[in-house]
C-alpha cells in the first residue's frame, strides 16, 4: 500500500485471505479476528471533487431531464440553433448523392410550377387577340398554352415523385442511422449515468425526439427547399416580367426577415422546454408500467393516473404557449402578405392602365405574386416546424456526443495460471463516493486481497458498502484512490470484454429480459448450443422445469422474467452464469428473498459453480456466510473484521457478532450500538435458530436495501 497511509492494522486468515483497515492508531501486530477500534478509518473527507468551481451552479437533485447538471459537471455550454442545424446537415452526409439528386428534381419541380402562370398569360393574351380581329392566331396561341400546360403538368409530377421518394428514403436511412449510433452511444455510459436519468427519459429521446428529427430531413427539409426554390424562381420569372413590381415586393423582405429570426428564438427555447415535458411525463408512465403489480397491491391507479396527469399537463402548458405563438407568427405572415400582395396588384394595375403591361402580363405576375406567396407560407410553416425539431435535437445531439466517465479502452487480457481454477481479486486502499453522492464517502481506504480459488464473503449493516465492493469490481464505477486488480492486473487496463467474462455475476435480483428463456440463458455467449445450455440448466437445478414448459427454451419470460417465480429466475440467472465459465463468481444476496426450498435448490447450483472458482459472496444470512473461506466485516468503509465465521462469533460484542445475533432476532443491525445494548449469541444458538427458521419454510433472510 501507499507509504502515505495512516497507521494500518492488519491481519491474515489461515487460509491466505488478506484485509487491512486504515486506522490512526499506533501500529501494532493484531490476531486473527480482531475487532478494530470504532474509530476505524481515517476522519470523514470528501473526495476529491472534478466538479470545480461550477459546483455552486448546479442544479437541484432529481432526474436530469434536460441534461443541464451534465452540462454543468462537464463543463460545456448550451448548444445553438446554428449547431444543431449544421449537425443535421452532417448527419445528412452520408446520403449526399440521393438529396442532390432529390434538390435537382425539386428545382425542375418548382420551374414547372412556375411555367403554369406563364402559359395562363399566354391564354389571356390570346383573349386580347381576337379583340384585334386575329381569331387565328389566338385560337394557335392558346393551343400552344394548352399543349404547354399539359406538358408541364406531366412532367412535374413525374418530378414530384422522384423528389419525395428521395428526399423520404434519405431521411429515413438517416434517422435509423442516428438512433442506432445514439442508442450504441447510450449503452457505453457509465453506470453513474443512469444513475441521474430514468429509461423513459432515455426512450423518449430515442424515439419521439428522433422523429422530429426525421420530420426535418425528410418533409420539413424537403418543403422548405420547395417553398424557397418556388419563392426565387417566382421571383425571377416577376423580375423578367416587371421589375419595378418585383421591387415593390421585396421592399417586404427586410422586416419579415428580421421578425422570423426572433420568433425562431423564441420557439427553440419553448420547443426544448416542450420536449423535456413530454421526457417526463414517458419517465413517469414507464416508471408506473414497470411497477404496475406494486401499483395494484396498494390500489394506486388513481394516484399514479393523477401524477402522469399532472406530467401531461405542464407539457400541455408549454404546448399551449408554444402554439399560440406560432399561431401569431402564421397569423403575422399572412397578413403581412396579403397587404404586399394588395399593394403590389394596385400598382401593376396603374402599370396596365398606363400601357407599361399588357393584360395577360398582368395576369402572369400575379399569379407569380401568389405562387410566390404560397413558396413563402411554405417555408413559414416548416420554418416553425425546423425550429421545433432543433429544440429537440439539442439533448439528442448531447447524448450522441457524450464521452463515458468511463473509458472501455483497457487491453490487457490476464489468465488464471490454472485454466481450471480462479484468479486473485485484490482491493487495495480503496476509497469510493457515488457520482450522484460525491460529498458521502462509502468506501474509506479498503483493502481486501482474495487469493485465486478462495471464497470471501462480504457482511456489514445496510449502507456498508458490501455491494458497492461488488460494483468496482465490475468497474460500474472507478475508486477515487486506490486500485481494483484481477488476476494481478488494475480492471481499467482489461479489456472490457475479457473483463466482464471472467467475472459471473448473480444478483439478489436477477434481471431476465422480455426474451425466451434460450435467449437469457445464452446472454453471455451467444454462440451456446442447445445441449450446453441444457448442461447449464442441469447445474443449475432448473432443467426439469425447462421441459416441462410446452416451449421448452423458446417459453417467453414475460417483462424482467414476471412469468417465473423468484427460485425459478435465480436458477437462469446462475445458468447464464455457468455457460460464461467465469473465473471470479460475485454473488451478491443470490438468496436472501428465495423460500426455503428455492434457496436449498439455489444454494446446490452455487456449490457446485463455485468449485474451483474465486467467490465473492456478499450476504447477511448465517447459511450463506458459514462455508465461506474467511468472512470481511466491512464497517465504516473499511474491513472492520476478518476471519472465519467460528473465530469472529468467538469476539464478544464484536461487529460480526452482534450482526448475526441481530439478524437471527429479525432487528435492524447498526454498528454503533454498544456491547452492552446489544444481544450476544454462541455459534451453536445462531446455528440453532437458523436451522429452525429453514425448516419452518420461511424465507429466512433479510431483503437488502440497495447501499
Amino acid at each position: 500500500m501507499s507509504g502515505s497511509t495512516p497507521a494500518t492494522k492488519s491481519s491474515d486468515s489461515g487460509d491466505g485471505l488478506k484485509a487491512t483497515s486504515v486506522a490512526i492508531v499506533e501500529p501494532a501486530d493484531v490476531e486473527k479476528g480482531t475487532p478494530l477500534p470504532a474509530s476505524s478509518g481515517p476522519p470523514s473527507k470528501s473526495p476529491p471533487s472534478s466538479r470545480g468551481a461550477k459546483d455552486e451552479a448546479l442544479p437541484a437533485e432529481g432526474e436530469d431531464f434536460d441534461g443541464s447538471r451534465d452540462r454543468a459537471l462537464s463543463g460545456k455550454g448550451e448548444r445553438s440553433m446554428k449547431q444543431d442545424f449544421y449537425r443535421i446537415l452532417e448527419e445528412s452526409r452520408g446520403e449526399t448523392g440521393r438529396l442532390a439528386i432529390g434538390v435537382w428534381f425539386l428545382l425542375l419541380t418548382a420551374v414547372c410550377n412556375m411555367l403554369v402562370p406563364f402559359y395562363a398569360g399566354r391564354m389571356t393574351d390570346a383573349i386580347s387577340l381576337t379583340l384585334q380581329d386575329r381569331e387565328a392566331d389566338a385560337r394557335r396561341e392558346a393551343n400552344e398554352a394548352l399543349y404547354g400546360l399539359l406538358i408541364v403538368g406531366l412532367a412535374g409530377g413525374v418530378f414530384q415523385t422522384a423528389r419525395s421518394y428521395l428526399f423520404n428514403t434519405a431521411s429515413y436511412k438517416v434517422v435509423a442511422r442516428l438512433r442506432n449510433r445514439l442508442f450504441t452511444n447510450i449503452l457505453t455510459q457509465e453506470i453513474g449515468f443512469f444513475d441521474s436519468v430514468t429509461s423513459g427519459a432515455l426512450i423518449s429521446r430515442l424515439t419521439a425526439d428522433t422523429a422530429l428529427l426525421k420530420n426535418v430531413a425528410t418533409q420539413n427539409l424537403s418543403m422548405f427547399l420547395r417553398g424557397f426554390a418556388t419563392a426565387v424562381i417566382g421571383l425571377i420569372f416577376m423580375f423578367s416580367t416587371s421589375w419595378r413590381l418585383t421591387l415593390v415586393v421585396m421592399a417586404a423582405f427586410p422586416p419579415l426577415i428580421v421578425a422570423a429570426m426572433w420568433q425562431g428564438r423564441r420557439l427553440r427555447v419553448l420547443s426544448k422546454e416542450t420536449q423535456t415535458a413530454l421526457a417526463e411525463a414517458t419517465a413517469v408512465a414507464e416508471d408506473s408500467l414497470g411497477a404496475m403489480r406494486t401499483v395494484r397491491a396498494f390500489a394506486r391507479e388513481k394516484a399514479e393516473a393523477d401524477h402522469f396527469a399532472g406530467a401531461v399537463g405542464k407539457a400541455l402548458d408549454v404546448e399551449m404557449r408554444y402554439g399560440w405563438s406560432g399561431a401569431l407568427f402564421q397569423g403575422a405572415l399572412m397578413a403581412a402578405s396579403v397587404v404586399t400582395l394588395g399593394v403590389t396588384f394596385w400598382y401593376g394595375t396603374l402599370l396596365a392602365i398606363e400601357g407599361d403591361l399588357t393584360t395577360g402580363e398582368l395576369n402572369a405576375f400575379i399569379l407569380y405574386s401568389i405562387n410566390s406567396a404560397f413558396g413563402l407560407a411554405l417555408i413559414s410553416g416548416t420554418f416553425v416546424a425546423i425550429v421545433q425539431a432543433l429544440g429537440a435535437s439539442t439533448r439528442v445531439f448531447e447524448l450522441l456526443d457524450r464521452e463515458s466517465g468511463i473509458r472501455l479502452d483497457g487491453t490487457k487480457t490476464p489468465a488464471a495460471e490454472d485454466p481450471a481454477a480462479g484468479v486473485e481479486v485484490a482491493f487495495r486502499d480503496v476509497h469510493f463516493a457515488y457520482p450522484s453522492a460525491p460529498d458521502r464517502p462509502v468506501l474509506r481506504g479498503l483493502t481486501l486481497v482474495v487469493p485465486a480459488g478462495h471464497c470471501a464473503a462480504i457482511v456489514g449493516p445496510s449502507g456498508a458498502g458490501k455491494s458497492t465492493v461488488g460494483a468496482l469490481l465490475e468497474r460500474y464505477y472507478e475508486p477515487q484512490r486506490g486500485t481494483v486488480t484481477v488476476a494481478g492486473v488494475c480492471v481499467n487496463d482489461v479489456d472490457h470484454r475479457h473483463l466482464h467474462s471472467m467475472i459471473g455475476v448473480v444478483s439478489q435480483e436477477p434481471v431476465l429480459f422480455a426474451r425466451s428463456i434460450r435467449a437469457n440463458a445464452t446472454f453471455g455467449r451467444a454462440d451456446a448450443s442447445d445441449a450446453a445450455i441444457m448442461e447449464a440448466f442441469e447445474q443449475a437445478n432448473v432443467a426439469d422445469f425447462i421441459r416441462g414448459l410446452d416451449k421448452g427454451l423458446d417459453t417467453w419470460v414475460g417483462e424482467r422474467g414476471i412469468k417465473l417465480s423468484g427460485g425459478q429466475k435465480q436458477r437462469i440467472a446462475i445458468a447464464r452464469a455457468i455457460l460464461c465459465n467465469p473465473k471470479v463468481l460475485l454473488l451478491d444476496e443470490a438468496t436472501s428473498a428465495l423460500d426455503a426450498e428455492s434457496e436449498r435448490l439455489v444454494n446446490q447450483a452455487l456449490d457446485a459453480m463455485m468449485a474451483g472458482r474465486t467467490s465473492i459472496v456478499i450476504a447477511h444470512r448465517l447459511s450463506t456466510i458459514k462455508g465461506a473461506d474467511a468472512v470481511a466485516v466491512v464497517d465504516g468503509g473499511v474491513v472492520g473484521e476478518l476471519g472465519t465465521h467460528e473465530d469472529l462469533m468467538r469476539i464478544e460484542g464484536g461487529i460480526y457478532q452482534n450482526l448475526m445475533a441481530r439478524q437471527i432476532e429479525g432487528l435492524d443491525a447498526t454498528p454503533s450500538a454498544t456491547p452492552s445494548a446489544t444481544p450476544s449469541a454462541s455459534v451453536t444458538d445462531l446455528q440453532k435458530l437458523e436451522e429452525g427458521r429453514e425448516s419452518a419454510g420461511g424465507d429466512g433472510g433479510e431483503t437488502r436495501a440497495r447501499e
